[in-house]
């Protein structure tokens, strides 16, 4: 199914994206939270190499926000050490999840 707008019609989508430069942890995300209602938050989180993830002062997102980008970060980075132990995560990620959240 295509995306058709800008904000999904339930649930959150989450884009990240990580900085091209400097390939040593902590890599810094970042992307928007885009909400039903219109609005996308800004999201600057910082991925460490054990897989703790830290947010900028200034982040703004619920504490349920939070763990949903926390999650999604985790998740990703173990992905990709799945096949190399020394693999980068991604550049970017993009995820969509329904309000019950799966």
């Amino acid at each position: 199914m295509p995306v058709v707008g800008q904000s999904p019609s339930e649930g959150h989508r989450l884009e990240l994206r990580r900085e091209a430069v400097g390939v040593a942890p902590p890599w810094r995300y970042e992307g928007t939270l885009a909400r039903p209602e219109g609005e996308a938050l800004p999201v600057v989180a910082f991925l460490a190499a054990e897989g703790t993830v830290s947010f900028e002062p200034a982040c703004t997102l619920e504490a349920a926000q939070r763990e949903r980008v926390e999650r999604t970060l985790r998740m990703a980075l173990r992905a990709a050490r799945q096949e190399d132990p020394d693999a980068l995560p991604p550049r970017r990620l993009t995820r969509w999840r329904g309000e019950d959240g799966r």
